[in-house]
């Protein structure tokens, strides 16, 4: 069964593997940024998908696939302040639309769907100037502790925790919100906070862009010369200057690798492999090695629904 199994490894890793290698020497000939990227995040993603159940949603294995595989979970699960800022700062230009009126929401995409969350679920009175009053709370809590303009000190944080920004901001919003709406706030921020993670902004701006959108606005010279995840500085006439994380080719590359060897470890460990890995790897003689597959990943099927015509 060992053999078996390293048999099925060996072959499933090794176009991942050539995909690492074809990175590295773009990467040595500081060209082609989009394809890299488009290579680095689809081969993460084919790897993330093919390790769930079928119908799982991309961004939650995506983004739980390079947490736990990819050596940097402290990294991944932090909020990125900067963009978490751009975010509130953002939503907060946009309120005379989403509250036109008060009482009633406006839900112009579902990048709305954090910020109407915390909206609805902290209790405060649905007026524009109460939602003002938060997201303004809100941005003066993040701008006091940590990095979220390019003039503030780089000994701020530019990351952080998800406890503890939500502790930074409820502490800052101790003398604007009532004792009801402070203790229902955690809860009311969980989506925001959850779309702001390392790895959710990989998932979305990165591997979303580069292959639904064909193109990623990035800073090239830093993108092939630095090596850990970066804040680029950027400015809005509406809503001033703020900071949004970047990713670098050679952290990128170095993640891909990372995951490779982080997951066949654990494949190894677990002594069985998902069924897309069989069926691609023996195709015709998969019922040979069964005894391989990891059955806790089937699709889970069901009674099929007949409907019966009215005569």
């Amino acid at each position: 069964m060992k053999k078996a199994l390293q048999k099925v490894l060996d072959t499933f890793f090794r176009q991942f593997s050539s995909t690492a290698e074809l990175v590295d020497r773009l990467i040595d000939s500081r060209e082609h940024p989009q394809e890299i990227l488009l290579l680095l995040c689809g081969r993460l993603d084919a790897l993330a998908s093919g390790s769930v159940r079928e119908g799982e949603p991309g961004a939650k294995s995506f983004s739980h696939f390079i947490t736990a595989h990819g050596r940097r979970r402290q990294l991944f699960e932090s909020i990125s302040i900067g963009d978490l800022y751009y975010e509130v700062n953002y939503h907060r230009w946009l309120l005379p639309g989403t509250l036109a009126k008060a009482g009633r929401l406006h839900r112009f995409s579902h990048i709305d769907d954090g910020i109407l969350h915390l909206l609805t679920e902290s209790d405060i009175p649905l007026t524009r100037q109460a939602a003002t009053l938060l997201l303004t709370g809100i941005l003066e809590a993040l701008r006091r502790h940590f990095r979220v303009t390019p003039s503030q000190p780089t000994r701020k944080l530019a990351t952080a925790a998800r406890s503890e920004v939500t502790r930074i901001i409820l502490q800052g919003l101790e003398t604007v919100l009532s004792r009801e709406c402070l203790t229902r706030l955690p809860n009311a921020l969980k989506p925001l906070l959850g779309s702001r993670t390392v790895s959710r902004i990989l998932y979305e701006k990165f591997r979303c862009g580069v292959i639904h959108g064909g193109h990623v606005l990035i800073d090239q010279e830093k993108f092939f010369g630095e090596t850990e995840p970066y804040w680029t500085p950027l400015f809005s006439e509406h809503y001033g200057s703020f900071l949004l994380v970047e990713f670098p080719a050679r952290f990128l590359a170095s993640l891909l690798h990372n995951c490779i060897e982080g997951y066949r470890f654990h494949l190894i460990a677990k002594g069985k492999v998902p069924p897309d890995i069989l069926f691609q790897v023996f195709e015709g003689e998969v019922l040979k090695y069964a005894r391989l597959m990891d059955s806790d990943l089937l699709p889970e099927g069901g009674p099929v629904k007949f409907a019966i015509p009215h005569r």
